[in-house]
């Protein structure tokens, strides 16, 4: 993989619930290393060493800080836009 993107997926009624502490979920550098020098992503917030471990979350290949800061260029555009409508 070149990139991995993680997401829980649940019911909407076990919002905020941590449904799955099963370790083997966990994203490691370990299991990193087995794809073609693969970006990490996730939306943020993370549970950290729950979701990801800290040395993929902190690692050089770990890019959810840019993805977080796109994400608000792109809510900048979305609310110009709809502004200029009005």
């Amino acid at each position: 993989a070149d990139f991995v993107y993680v997401k829980n997926w649940s019911n909407f009624n076990d919002s905020g619930q941590v449904t799955n502490t099963d370790p083997n979920w966990t994203v490691t550098a370990e299991k990193m290393a087995l794809t073609n020098n693969g970006k990490f992503m996730h939306c943020l917030p993370v549970r950290r060493n729950v979701i990801v471990s800290d040395e993929v979350l902190d690692g050089e290949n770990s890019i959810v800080i840019e993805q977080a800061n796109n994400r608000t260029y792109s809510a900048q555009l979305v609310l110009q836009k709809i502004l200029k409508k009005m």
